[in-house]
């Protein structure tokens, strides 16, 4: 039984200063993946992070922002590395959700400066992916290829806005 007049540090079970131990290195490196992240978002920015973005030293830097993207949702996300990841910039805990709505706030901007209209777009970018299948099987049209490649920014492989 432990004196009463006995330090604090010394009442404590060995089994609680292993937690503490085990608790401030998790921690420790939580604050390490922070700083990663912090440096991969200044460099590539928020939008270039993948669920399976690695970064060196090979930290499975996406997996790890999945993960505590999770823990928010479920509420075990500490609150001070909830803040440290709400600073970094372009952060958000529903990204996919989020680029859907700004990809519609694009597209609700492009349709009231005048340019095509929704069924018009959609028509478009239906025609654009038929051209695009029908280069890579080789059965695009003579004069469509040096045509389609005049336009800024043209690519034959889709990319994500």
């Amino acid at each position: 039984m432990p004196r009463r007049n006995a330090p604090e540090s010394s009442r404590q079970s060995a089994a609680t200063r292993r937690r503490r131990r085990r608790h401030a290195r998790q921690e420790e490196e939580q604050r390490w993946r922070v700083s990663l992240l912090r440096s991969f978002v200044t460099k590539h920015g928020m939008m270039a992070l993948t669920v399976t973005t690695v970064i060196a030293p090979g930290v499975r830097i996406g997996k790890w922002v999945t993960a505590m993207r999770t823990r928010y949702r479920s509420g075990t996300l500490p609150a001070w590395l909830r803040d440290e990841l709400e600073s970094l910039p372009g952060w958000t805990w529903q990204p996919l959700q989020d680029r859907k709505l700004s990809l519609v706030r694009r597209l609700r901007e492009y349709v009231e400066m005048g340019g095509l209209s929704v069924e018009e777009l959609i028509a478009l970018g239906r025609w654009i992916r038929l051209r695009r299948t029908d280069f890579a099987r080789g059965k695009l049209r003579r004069g469509l290829r040096p045509a389609l490649e005049a336009v800024p920014g043209w690519s034959w492989e889709q990319r994500r806005p």
